[in-house]
């Protein structure tokens, strides 16, 4: 049993990953992702970056609605296709951590 790799243990039983297992490790990930960049952000400050000027308090909000709109059509049509995977799981990473900065900003 130690040498089947593909094989994870749910309820004492060995079964094949479903894709609800992938989508659960996958949302925790996102989770991590983005409280991570939101600290980062907002312990930036301490670490001697200045704060964001009054007239750029906008633009945090700004490019959040705009990753919202990223990942909406991403999550509706996909950009890259079925072929390039890999490529859409790390485009979706790269904007939930930039929502993380813009959250922390904010």
């Amino acid at each position: 049993m130690a040498g089947t790799p593909h094989l994870i243990p749910i309820s004492g039983v060995l079964t094949q990953p479903s894709s609800t297992h992938l989508f659960i490790c996958l949302k925790k990930k996102k989770k991590l992702v983005y409280q991570t960049t939101v600290f980062l952000s907002r312990s930036s400050i301490s670490l001697g970056v200045p704060a964001l000027p009054a007239r750029l308090m906008s633009l945090p909000a700004i490019i959040q609605f705009i990753v919202f709109l990223a990942l909406t059509y991403e999550s509706a049509i996909g950009i890259f296709g079925d072929e390039s995977e890999s490529l859409s799981i790390f485009f979706v990473f790269t904007l939930i951590s930039l929502e993380g900065l813009c959250g922390g900003l904010a």
